[in-house]
């Protein structure tokens, strides 16, 4: 039997090396390919489906596995200020008609009937794949909302839209979680141990399509290393999102969320170590070709995560008191960058965003395989060395942006703005922010390219002094 890297995590008490991502090794799937046709749920559900795969029968070793797998307890979409319910309480599991949406949970890797090699007895991984049917009957299912034929859904979906999904684990999925991936951008994410239940919300991306349905030479390999497929052939919508169930990974990481805009894949790996977070480290990763469809270079997003418990127990970082300048992340494989990998910080609630935390935002990355490294050791305490303003004095942008490590691209610009718990402190005048009263400045500095695109953006203190 062929299996994927796999490296056994302890919780944060000691030292733990990760390596997880959306795709297990490249000799086994990851996900449903990333084409238009999709098997209806009812078929997925029995022993040897007609996909050719094992089904969610062969893995808890019953006819028909609808009643232990995992299922989409809720499902809605909103344009706009509309909301369209799809799926309420886990009914319907099938669209009643032409064009109506529906979800469909799929199992990764299970081993069909007399299979016994590049499989597992109980999937690995389960996607879960937003469908609409055709005019095939209930069996004609398709995911890529791209397509003009997608135009006519019930409710439409877009690029715009919120996919909001409540998905019920069940007994094998609730043990086994680890980490799960969307493509899409991460609106909302909560994990309930108790009740056995994942709460995501997200836009829905685009993700490239090669000659064979699936990126291939290398691009699905974790951790990410390389991908040497030039160009797609097409650029597929679909609201799709991976559980991880290998659980040979810490039960800790089944709260982890991340996800990615036009990639094939991303990976998450590194160390945490609670005893000494300053050499604590996170590696994210995506790969796509590094053209799109149309021949035009292309660009991509990734997000990540980080909860107000791996700050605190990882990184020893008091999360009432993050700016973003704790951390050093630096583009460390794949060939220099061509976008300008600009970073960002925002803050989650567990009230507006399920989770309590930092989304970690990389945009306009150029691929074909480009990896990011977290840190909080020697390079990043260098850009958190302390910095002191007497008061009447001012600090400019520029040399902000020099005590944060942010580059400003050259013929560009730099912005300032303070933080509100900051403004009688201190107070922007122009391109510069002058120290008024004694106490902590906080500040985000934002640099522009000379297209007026944003280039990086940073956070940080300084201390004013009499």
């Amino acid at each position: 039997m062929i299996t994927p890297r796999r490296i056994q995590l302890a919780a944060f008490g000691a030292a733990v090396a990760i390596a997880t991502g959306v795709f297990g090794a490249s000799m086994l799937s990851a996900v449903a390919p990333s084409t238009d046709g999709q098997p209806a749920q009812a078929t997925l559900d029995q022993a040897n489906p007609s996909n050719g795969q094992g089904g969610w029968g062969n893995a808890f070793g019953v006819p028909d596995g609808s009643g232990l797998r995992p299922y989409i307890r809720d499902l809605s979409v909103t344009n706009g200020g509309t909301t369209s319910p799809v799926i309420t309480g886990g009914l319907p599991t099938a669209p009643a008609a032409e064009n109506d949406l529906t979800a469909v949970v799929n199992p990764i890797n299970v081993c069909a009937t007399g299979q016994s090699s590049n499989c597992y007895a109980q999937p690995n991984r389960a996607s879960i794949a937003v469908a609409y049917r055709g005019t095939g009957g209930p069996d004609d299912l398709h995911t890529d909302f791209s397509l003009p034929a997608a135009a006519a859904t019930n409710p439409r979906i877009t690029a715009d839209s919120v996919i909001d999904m409540t998905i019920g684990l069940r007994t094998y999925a609730g043990t086994n979680l680890r980490w799960t991936w969307v493509n899409g951008e991460p609106l909302y994410w909560n994990y309930d141990a108790a009740a056995q239940t994942v709460h995501v919300r997200f836009h829905p991306a685009t993700m490239p399509v090669g000659a064979d349905g699936v990126a291939n030479a290398g691009c699905s390999q974790i951790p990410v290393s390389t991908c040497t497929v030039t160009r797609s052939v097409s650029e597929a919508l679909q609201p799709q999102i991976l559980l991880s169930l290998d659980n040979t990974l810490s039960s800790g990481f089944a709260g982890s969320l991340f996800g990615s805009k036009s990639a094939y894949i991303g990976s998450l790996d590194g160390l945490i170590d609670p005893a000494s977070p300053t050499q604590s480290t996170l590696t994210y990763g995506i790969a796509a070709p590094h053209l799109l469809a149309n021949g035009g270079d292309r660009r991509g997003t990734l997000y990540g995560i980080l909860s107000d418990s791996l700050l605190q127990s990882g990184f020893g970082i008091t999360p009432s008191s993050f700016t973003g300048s704790e951390f050093s992340i630096n583009r460390t494989s794949d060939s220099a960058a061509a976008g300008s990998d600009a970073v960002s910080w925002s803050a989650w609630s567990a009230g507006e965003n399920g989770t309590a935390g930092r989304l970690l935002t990389i945009s306009d990355i150029s691929f074909s395989a480009p990896k990011f490294r977290v840190t909080r050791g020697s390079s990043a305490a260098a850009l958190r060395k302390h910095v002191t303003v007497k008061i009447g004095r001012s600090r400019s942008a520029a040399r902000l942006a020099r005590d944060l490590g942010l580059r400003k691209p050259s013929g560009g610009r730099l912005t300032l703005k303070g933080r509100a718990s900051s403004k009688k402190g201190c107070a922007i005048r122009g391109t510069a922010i002058k120290a008024l009263r004694k106490g902590t400045c906080r500040y985000t500095v934002t640099a522009f390219t000379t297209a007026k695109k944003k280039a990086g953006s940073r956070s940080g203190a300084f201390t004013v002094t009499k």
